[in-house]
């Protein structure tokens, strides 16, 4: 169930043309989408069309560069205060997801979801935001080429997270901008 993904430029439904790449137009919102408002692994019918729609992710791990093993789909938007993204993860085996409880940034060995926000648009360095699926949370910088690639000593408060709901995943990102 994991998923990862660099969030300036992602899959989206249409196709670039070759060399180019795929560019997700994120809407401003005028309210906070809710967890609540995904509860059926897909947006409600009051949120439909109204945040930008992601698929189609590659995996970081194991298969760096692989498409995801597992369907995964985010919805993003963003308003004066935050960024949001929700994803919502699904499952076909979900006996076999791995998640503990553990301390802030010690991630390890658990299912997990990253989001990298390579904001400075160079392909090399990116905020990351990883959850597990009962929620705690990993985060710090993303920086390609590096002998330890990610730095934990970054740390910001994310929005509510989700969890798991049945056999699949649903998390929401709230980001302060």
């Amino acid at each position: 169930m994991l998923a990862a993904v660099l969030l300036t430029e992602v899959p989206t439904q249409a196709q670039p043309h070759p060399g180019e790449l795929p560019v997700l137009k994120v809407p401003r919102v005028t309210e906070a989408p809710n967890l609540e408002d995904f509860t059926d692994m897909k947006p409600s019918p009051a949120w439909e069309g109204r945040l930008a729609k992601a698929e189609g992710f590659i995996q970081r791990l194991p298969q760096d560069g692989e498409p995801t093993s597992q369907r995964t789909e985010a919805y993003v938007g963003y308003d004066q205060e935050n960024f949001y993204c929700i994803f919502v993860a699904f499952d076909s085996e979900p006996g076999k997801v791995r998640a503990h409880k553990t301390p802030r940034d010690n991630l390890y060995g658990d299912e997990r979801l990253d989001l990298f926000l390579d904001t400075y648009h160079d392909f090399r360095r990116a905020f990351v935001f990883t959850v597990n699926p009962l929620g705690y949370q990993m985060d710090g910088l993303w920086t390609e080429g590096m002998r330890s690639q990610y730095d934990r000593s970054f740390d910001t408060v994310l929005g509510k997270v989700g969890g798991k709901l049945g056999s699949n995943l649903i998390i929401h990102y709230s980001i302060d901008s």
